[in-house]
């Protein structure tokens, strides 16, 4: 195999849950956020990734967690081949399943301490659950086998106690520029106008921004406007209207960024989430 192949479906049973099965053998991910939460295990050869200031890797047995808003990249460890399995809940779907597992204990924010833990039990369910719900048609052991995975990475790796409220970040100006971006992401945003909203200079607003979460604030509007662009997809919108409503300039121009930072074309990944 010399080429990367991508898998994208929605799992019908469990709402709020995009699955991924991928093939990298060339795909390079740049630094880049997600606003769901990204579950990945390797089925073989390994990854790496950068997240949170550090550079981790990511072999068989290995469950990488990544939360909303973490900036982070992700390449093939090597030459051999990255076969990737992913999910990618919703906040609200963890939130459930949390309760779910805990007998209605309540958790304020989903948040991952740790980007990489090594469970090669889980690992295995996570792959299982996703060959499940890639080759069967039976809705109840699809269901049975995301919701007990899901549960048990959970219950395993997350504790209330360590989760944090994104509302008790400092409000430093790169977090200012960042709640401005997300409020104004699909519209047309320049440095000035960044630097007028926060009050600081156009260096200034680039410097604290990079320094903080790794990125150029153009990059981080790329990456909500893809986010926003999936979403559309998923709708069944057509790629012109989607080009247009993320603020992308032609449909060319979302093509270019959506696959660099999914990792599949727009026109595929509308095709592979077809009923």
């Amino acid at each position: 195999m010399t080429k990367d192949s991508v898998e994208v479906w929605q799992p019908r049973e469990v709402e709020g849950l995009l699955a991924i099965h991928a093939r990298y053998r060339t795909q390079r991910f740049p630094r880049h956020v997600h606003e769901e939460h990204v579950i990945g295990v390797n089925e073989g050869g390994a990854h790496t990734f950068y997240c949170r200031g550090s550079v981790h890797m990511v072999e068989p047995g290995c469950i990488a967690l990544i939360n909303p808003g973490d900036v982070h990249t992700g390449e093939p460890a090597g030459e051999q081949e990255w076969n990737y399995r992913g999910f990618y809940p919703t906040t609200s779907l963890l939130r459930q399943l949390w309760e779910e597992g805990t007998n209605g204990c309540g958790m304020p924010a989903i948040q991952f301490d740790c980007p990489v833990v090594r469970d090669p039990v889980l690992a295995a369910a996570l792959i299982e659950a996703s060959r499940v719900t890639e080759r069967t048609d039976d809705a109840l052991a699809s269901e049975t086998a995301l919701v007990e995975a899901i549960t048990a990475l959970l219950v395993r790796h997350a504790s209330p106690g360590r989760f944090r409220e994104s509302s008790a970040e400092p409000r430093t100006v790169a977090h200012q520029v960042r709640d401005y971006i997300h409020a104004h992401a699909l519209e047309p945003i320049s440095l000035q106008r960044l630097a007028a909203a926060v009050g600081v200079g156009r260096s200034s607003v680039v410097r604290a921004f990079r320094r903080e979460f790794g990125m150029a604030p153009y990059e981080y509007v790329v990456t909500l406007r893809v986010a926003h662009a999936r979403l559309l997809i998923q709708r069944r919108t057509s790629l012109a209207a989607v080009a247009l409503a993320c603020g992308f300039n032609h449909q060319s121009h979302l093509h270019r960024h959506f696959r660099r930072l999914v990792g599949v074309a727009p026109g595929a990944y509308a095709r592979a989430l077809a009923p």
